[in-house]
């Protein structure tokens, strides 16, 4: 009997064993966001978006596919940003006043026009974070 009191204590220190955590590998999780920017590509690799030359800014649409270690991943919010950005000059654009003749006919009678943005800063990103949806779409 005493011979138990004796092992069951040196089996408890014997097998027992003190790990401060650093020896787990942790496995990071790899998130992947594949573009499609709908846009023709050059041989350098360059995207190539045609101007609007009838209106103050052409507008178009990114969209992409997330994944989570080659899993869709759904709902990741997104925040987009660009170094670019256009200068809007002093006049912004113009209403025209139009009436109506005792004919009812309309005539133009005057011009306003909208300035007071010289060196306006335009981003060419807007501002908002997206959120990819159920099919990992982003845009």
């Amino acid at each position: 009997m005493k011979l138990t009191y004796f092992i069951l204590p040196l089996l408890i220190l014997i097998s027992c064993e003190l790990t401060d955590g650093t020896d787990t590998e942790e496995v990071e999780d790899v998130i992947t966001m594949v573009l499609d920017p709908r846009l023709d590509q050059d041989v350098n690799g360059y995207y190539h978006l045609e101007l609007n030359q009838s209106t103050f800014q052409t507008t178009h649409r990114l969209s992409g596919h997330v994944y989570m270690n080659d899993e869709p991943l759904e709902l990741l919010k997104v925040y987009w940003e660009s170094s670019h950005y256009w200068l809007l000059n002093d006049t912004l654009g113009y209403f025209i006043h139009r009436g109506l003749t005792d004919d009812l006919e309309y005539v133009s009678y005057d011009t306003t026009y909208i300035t007071g943005f010289n060196d306006f800063v335009v981003p060419t990103i807007n501002c908002c974070p997206t959120l990819s949806n159920i099919e990992t779409i982003l845009s």
